[in-house]
């Protein structure tokens, strides 16, 4: 998995925030929330949250860039540090703290006192909507009231039902359904009720003071995605400019602002019963590749919000090649935790591409994502949209290409003649053969882009034409295809896994 990371450094955020503390009388048991004007001549600034956010990307949170979504449980994935100065009285008291998302996973929440300990704590989410209070209510006395034929009617017994038809028992034992109401009166619930998410949390002290409560939590409704543009020059001459945004949702239903960034790309890692070698390959190597951005100050982060962030400067006037180039597929390794042993292959495109085919100046590894490629018109200089694609992660040094357009009269087929899979099961071996056409009436020179797809762990058995490799998982053809004419190869590739892999 690739990593690119960005980071910032933390101001204060987030002043509306509300944090009240309540001391515990350690002679009579009870419980007193400090008020009146003596509390208020002795009040401080309300505390100041500080955030510190490491965001996952990954496929299964692309539904948070559509719009408010309607999943349980929300997509996406966030690691939030925060600080926040909080007042304590001495001995054991309760500490009732606002301003979290509302998807905030309770059971990795980490709390610290810096002079103090944390003995319990509780997170309270559940939105306030009307069936959850009657739920709360059932075998307690309510009151329904009914408007019929104009006039009102009152019933008073216990809730037995929370669902249409509401049920209740009245004083002398009967029962009656109720498929309509206009009110229902409910008594005081036990414990108040919050309408936004808050964290109770039992405290200790040995003095009474201002302290920092550090909070470590994971919430889903936060997610991100790399975005490319490739702006083409005007011109026979082979030029562009590359840069690379990624874009930030929160739909978290909490606001965090001056916060510092992390951009993680891909899920996060879960261990399983798989060994070390099946789960993504080579770590080290990974994280040897990853690339850190860095920005001079911090960014607000609205609930609601998808904006753009710039993960690396622009490069412009980059040199280019035009080529012509046939992938029938863009599948990968990369995520693979098994080797891949059906018979059927990802994708199969028929469609040669026009491709632009240019290296970074920077030696970085940038994360798969889309691109998007514009041309600029040298008539009138106004720019215009070219097409758009997915663009495969890239590592340090490699070669990028985009395609452009469709070439008209080129197509490649790819066809597996064989696949044998070994005894022992501990490997296959796989013969392909892909035909190219050239309908246009001019020689042409084609790149074509085998991805071995199927395991990390291979290698080239025979092959009509020779090759190059591209990256660790895929190998380049270059194919003359004469005018009006076909051309083909064919190649076999042997895979090989350990035992506990199967």
């Amino acid at each position: 998995m690739l990593m690119l990371a960005l980071s910032a450094s933390t101001h204060a955020a987030d002043a509306s925030a509300q944090t009240r503390a309540v001391t515990q009388d350690p002679t009579t048991g009870s419980t007193q929330t400090p008020s009146g004007p003596a509390d208020q001549s002795r009040a401080e600034p309300r505390p100041v949250p500080r955030y510190a956010l490491t965001i996952y990307g990954g496929q299964d949170a692309q539904a948070l860039f559509g719009g408010p979504v309607d999943l349980e449980p929300v997509p996406g994935h966030a690691i939030v540090h925060e600080q926040r100065s909080v007042e304590v009285g001495s001995g054991a008291g309760t500490l009732t703290l606002h301003g979290f998302p509302r998807y905030l996973d309770a059971a990795a929440l980490t709390t610290t006192l810096s002079q103090g300990r944390v003995l319990s704590q509780r997170f309270d989410a559940e939105p306030l909507r009307s069936e959850i209070l009657l739920q709360r209510n059932l075998g307690r006395q309510v009151t329904v009231e009914q408007h019929l034929a104009g006039e009102l009617n009152v019933l008073t017994g216990e809730l037995l039902s929370a669902e249409l038809p509401l049920s209740l028992r009245l004083a002398d034992g009967g029962l009656i359904s109720i498929n309509d109401y206009s009110r229902i009166r409910m008594p005081a619930p036990a414990t108040p009720l919050s309408a936004v998410p808050q964290l109770r949390l039992g405290v200790e002290a040995a003095q009474a003071g201002r302290q920092t409560l550090g909070l470590i939590y994971a919430t889903s409704g936060l997610a991100w995605r790399p975005e490319y543009v490739v702006r083409m020059h005007p011109g026979a001459a082979c030029r562009l400019d590359f840069a690379a945004h990624g874009r930030v949702v929160n739909r978290s239903g909490h606001s965090f602002a001056d916060a510092t960034l992390k951009l993680i790309a891909g899920e996060p890692w879960q261990s399983d019963s798989l060994p070390a070698a099946a789960r993504g390959g080579d770590h080290s190597k990974a994280s040897a590749q990853a690339a850190s951005y860095r920005f001079a100050s911090t960014l607000d982060l609205p609930d609601g919000s998808s904006q753009q962030i710039t993960l690396m400067p622009e490069q412009r006037g980059l040199d280019c090649r035009r080529e012509l180039l046939y992938a029938a597929s863009n599948a990968s390794t990369s995520s693979q935790r098994v080797p891949q042993t059906s018979p059927g292959h990802h994708g199969a495109s028929r469609s040669v591409s026009h491709s632009v085919g240019f290296h970074l100046v920077d030696d970085i590894a940038l994360p798969p994502g889309r691109a998007r490629i514009l041309i600029e018109d040298g008539r009138d200089g106004t720019i215009e949209f070219l097409a758009e694609q997915p663009l495969p992660g890239h590592h340090p040094g490699q070669r990028l290409d985009v395609g452009i357009g469709a070439a008209d009269g080129l197509s490649g087929e790819r066809r597996m003649l064989d696949l044998d899979i070994d005894e022992d099961d501990l490997g296959l071996t796989e013969k392909v053969r892909i035909r190219l056409d050239n309908g246009t009436g001019q020689d042409a020179q084609v790149r074509v882009r085998e991805h071995l797809w199927r395991w990390r762990q291979w290698r080239l058995v025979d092959a009509s034409h020779g090759h190059q490799p591209f990256d660790d998982s895929s190998i380049d053809f270059l194919v003359e295809v004469p005018a009006n004419a076909s051309a083909t190869i064919d190649y076999g590739v042997h895979y090989r896994w350990n035992r506990d892999l199967r």
